[in-house]
């Protein structure tokens, strides 16, 4: 504790005029000190993770570097975790609870796993339903590649053609 009044004094010394004026944001920064060195008090009522640890230390460095000032953030381990990935059961069902106006979009990005951007490239010149194939035009310096399709989505895509009147397989307006 005895750390943070002396760094509090040494800010409040050298940006006295700007703590009158934000009182408010000198509060916040006072409290990631706090939070971030895990002075106890505020670290039991807080329940911070450490991620969020990381960004009031992060915080606070920018803060004191304005300010001409230096301190020695403290270090956390930060527990990384893995991502939520639906079954194919569940996208299924996602993609069956979908309009007719998706789901043709939602089966190609399953089925091939492309960007959405590059189904926004894709034209009806780009599929070819007869051998079940798309090419596809590269977003963010991928390779262009040609990719097989079921025939789920061959029926799906087929429909879509008889209606459409772009050139695009997909218009913006059934991606928006």
């Amino acid at each position: 504790m005895a750390e943070f009044e002396t760094a509090t004094a040494q800010l409040s010394s050298s940006v006295a005029a700007w703590t009158t004026t934000t009182p408010i944001l000198w509060n916040s920064v006072q409290m990631a000190w706090r939070v971030c060195c895990r002075s106890k008090p505020y670290a039991r009522a807080q329940k911070w993770c450490d991620k969020r640890r990381v960004n009031a230390a992060d915080t606070y460095t920018c803060f004191l570097r304005m300010h001409d000032l230096k301190w020695e953030p403290p270090r956390y381990k930060v527990a990384r975790k893995l991502p939520f990935i639906p079954t194919e059961k569940e996208i299924d069902q996602l993609i069956a609870g979908c309009s007719r106006k998706f789901t043709p979009l939602l089966q190609l990005l399953k089925e091939t796993g492309v960007r959405i951007g590059e189904t926004s490239l894709l034209e009806w010149t780009d599929v070819n339903l007869e051998n079940g194939t798309i090419r596809v035009i590269p977003e963010k310096g991928s390779n262009p590649r040609m990719l097989k399709i079921s025939n789920k989505l061959r029926a799906m895509l087929t429909e879509l053609q008889r209606t459409s009147t772009t050139e695009k397989v997909f218009p913006r307006s059934v991606r928006n």
